[in-house]
């Protein structure tokens, strides 16, 4: 019985860590949204577009469209 409830109690805590973690990169890749057309940036997704052979508004929607589920 208390294996199973400290099993039970360091999945809870695992879970929330990992919450926590995935939250963090969210937050990140917003923040990089905002500064995605500054410099060196804009010049590297304007190359991926030009090699996709799409736009820069289609290349800013598929990076934007990527978020972690948690």
């Amino acid at each position: 019985m208390v294996i199973g409830i400290a099993a039970l109690s360091l999945s809870t805590f695992l879970a929330f860590v990992n919450r926590c973690i995935l939250k963090r990169e969210n937050r990140l890749l917003d923040e990089d949204e905002l500064g995605a057309l500054k410099g060196a940036n804009r010049e590297r997704i304007e190359e991926a577009a030009r090699l996709e052979g799409i736009t820069l508004e289609e290349a800013m929607e598929k990076k934007r469209g990527f978020r972690y589920l948690y």
